[in-house]
């Protein structure tokens, strides 16, 4: 069961956890306009009261946007987003699990359905502060919630990048780098699925997030012809 503000809408968090390290400037752009266009489409249903999450990092970890409501979500632009150093994936995301659970405590709103989507292109390089055993341990823990669902976009990045975090094997996807910006609008789409799903009082697998959103055909169009082998030959 997922809690409902006042005006009896179910609550969603939708946390992003996007990659700038230096790699990631052969699609600055497209990333800039698909983050604008995913957050832009989620304003378009009002079935749901939506909060946002940006935690941004490449050597860093920067904290851009905490479970605001979409309005509040600035967009990005070459001045916000300017791809440089390293790649923090860990630090990243235990850090984006950990505000984002302080801020729905904060909120009273502990039981919203959480989707949290990890965005990068390169492995773990840079984190300080949080190992892969550690930050494993977060995601199930989340998971074990009943209430959180963890999804990888790896783009040109093998699978078991995302895997050997504790992601389900059936929610990591290798996206291409040449279908960077079509990626967002399936996303997109993807996440409104989601919010119907929590509407209607079912939730979706949160091991098999990509099967339950009606959208397959559509990430099959962006995946990684490599990864597509890969799946179909398990």
């Amino acid at each position: 069961m997922t809690i409902a503000d006042v005006s009896g809408k179910p609550t969603v968090l939708i946390g992003v956890v996007l990659d700038k390290s230096g790699s990631m400037g052969t699609i600055r752009d497209d990333t800039i306009g698909g983050f604008n266009t995913f957050i832009a489409d989620q304003k378009k249903d009002d079935d749901s009261v939506v909060l946002a999450s940006l935690t941004t990092f490449n050597t860093r970890v920067d904290k851009v946007h905490i479970a605001q409501e979409l309005d509040q979500i600035e967009d990005l632009d070459h001045n916000s987003y300017i791809p440089s150093g390293g790649t923090a994936l860990f630090d990243a995301v235990a850090s984006a699990i950990r505000d984002m659970e302080q801020a729905l405590k904060r909120q009273n709103k502990n039981k919203a359905a959480v989707l949290m989507v990890i965005l990068t292109d390169g492995q773990e390089n840079s984190s300080t502060e949080t190992t892969k055993e550690q930050v494993g341990k977060m995601i199930k823990a989340k998971e074990d919630e009943g209430n959180w669902t963890f999804i990888f976009l790896g783009a040109d990045l093998d699978n078991w990048v995302g895997e050997s975090i504790g992601i389900a094997c059936a929610n990591v996807r290798n996206i291409s780098k040449f279908a960077a910006r079509d990626t967002y609008p399936v996303l997109s789409a993807s996440a409104r699925s989601f919010r119907k799903g929590v509407i209607g009082g079912k939730m979706q697998e949160k091991d098999d997030f990509y099967g339950g959103t009606g959208q397959e055909d559509a990430w099959d169009r962006v995946t990684n012809p490599d990864d597509k082998k890969t799946k179909d030959k398990s």
